[in-house]
């Protein structure tokens, strides 16, 4: 496990991050776990996005309601209960263009889903139509919404305007957007099976809303980076199984999340420590053993400091679980994490074991500091041998944010490839060395892309 300082946080950040780290360390040093046991360190304020005046339906003079307060997420079980995955429930209209300016019409659509052992569930996305819609093309597109509270899940953070640059430049190119709450209402972080079924079933009910909407979507590809990338990974993987009738045209994920022990010990300790209190208890609503198990864990006067998660997202989650070793605060320690229990729940939420069916292009740092690189290539080694049709692309230089940022051009440019019928034959793979002063987005994007992180 990694070191609990401080300044193994600002060696990260002034390498990996330097538009950052100027402002950053005053700010941090005197929360270091080194001088402070984690139980005693302040807690930082809730930090959730706030959807904009405009995206209300109807009444576009006030801002979406808490989900947690509003009946559109949580129907009455005998309206779905003998539905099929992917029926309607309900849709509503929303109105999405004051954050995304070239959003003609946006609907929220509640359909029939299922949990990770069966059982029938609620579920939400946000379908939005560009203005000029080329009235054959979805990108599925899985948030990283990376928190156990329902405030931060995408149908409610999309109306923030804290949106991937992604989005808007698939709008431009005139294609449709899914945008699914895959975590569902327990915001079930981590739970990479249900979230995958909750992907493929709202693909499901977007295709079942074309008649009612009078919309048409024959391209159907499917994106996530890092949270996202787990949910999109098992839609893929689940897919030839689970949902044979739906029909994808290819995918592409980056921040590969494949093995989640792998990323608890890389993540652990460090910059990135906070992601791992929300996704224990993602996965712990989803796995009854796990929950019982994690109730009884804690040392006196931790339970409270570690369950704060279930009221913020990912930001600040970040910052009030920064540079902490997560395991001081179970009496097991470090060996909790190895527990056959917690074992068995990582390992079936884990990737690599079904080759996707579709061609599927992954990128990914080789310096990512929250999914290994040797995972990634292990997974993608697995695909190409099953005769998957994988194109990969190794980021030498980059790290996990700095990814993100880098390769937006290069995986809108997969998408128009493959949506134009250009597709691979089999496995490629290619090492690129970016360079930021040949290659540098927007400060724009970057400002967007760290915000929603730090």
């Amino acid at each position: 496990m990694k070191r609990g300082l401080m300044t193994d946080f600002m060696d990260v950040v002034s390498r990996d991050h330097p538009h950052v780290a100027s402002i950053l360390p005053n700010f941090l040093r005197p929360l270091s776990p080194h001088l402070h046991p984690p139980k005693n360190l302040p807690l930082f304020p809730v930090v959730i996005p706030q959807p904009k005046q405009g995206t209300w339906i109807i009444d576009e003079s006030v801002a979406p309601v808490d989900p947690s307060q509003d009946p559109f997420y949580t129907p009455d079980p005998s309206l779905y209960e003998h539905l099929e995955n992917g029926d309607i429930i309900a849709i509503r209209r929303v109105g999405l263009s004051a954050v995304l300016s070239n959003a003609s019409t946006s609907y929220q659509i509640s359909f029939r889903s299922e949990s990770t052992s069966g059982s029938p569930t609620a579920d939400l996305t946000v379908l939005i139509i560009p203005d000029h819609y080329d009235n054959k093309t979805l990108l599925s597109y899985q948030e990283a919404e990376d928190s156990a509270f329902l405030k931060c899940a995408p149908s409610y953070s999309v109306a923030s305007g804290d949106n991937d640059p992604l989005m808007n430049l698939a709008l431009n190119e005139g294609w449709a957007l899914n945008i699914p709450d895959h975590q569902g209402i327990s915001s079930a972080f981590a739970a990479g099976i249900y979230s995958g079924k909750t992907t493929l079933d709202s693909i499901r009910a977007v295709k079942n809303a074309e008649s009612m909407l009078g919309f048409s979507f024959e391209n159907l590809g499917l994106h996530g980076y890092s949270g996202g990338s787990i949910a999109t990974g098992h839609a893929l993987e689940l897919q030839p199984s689970y949902a044979p009738d739906v029909t994808l045209t290819c995918a592409a994920v980056g921040g590969y999340i494949v093995n989640l022990t792998s990323t608890f010990e890389t993540i652990n300790g460090g910059l990135f420590a906070g992601f791992c209190p929300p996704a224990l208890i993602g996965l712990s609503t989803e796995y009854p053993e796990l929950d019982k198990m994690l109730q009884t864990a804690f040392r006196p006067g931790y339970r409270d400091r570690f369950y704060s998660s279930i009221h913020n997202c990912a930001s600040g989650d970040l910052a009030n679980f920064l540079g902490q070793d997560i395991f001081t605060y179970v009496t097991a320690g470090n060996s909790f994490l190895y527990n056959s229990t917690v074992q068995d729940v990582l390992n079936e939420n884990s990737l690599g074991k079904v080759a996707p069916s579709i061609p599927l292009f992954v990128y990914h740092g080789v310096r990512d500091e929250i999914a290994p690189i040797a995972e990634v290539d292990k997974a993608v080694d697995f695909y190409c041998q099953s005769g998957a049709r994988v194109e990969y692309s190794r980021q030498n230089s980059l790290a996990h944010l700095t990814t993100a940022v880098m390769s937006t051009q290069d995986v809108l440019n997969y998408f128009k490839r493959t949506f134009d019928g250009q597709l691979p034959a089999n496995c490629a793979s290619h090492q690129d060395a970016i360079d930021p002063h040949q290659h540098s987005p927007s400060l724009k994007d970057i400002s967007t892309m760290i915000s929603r992180y730090l």
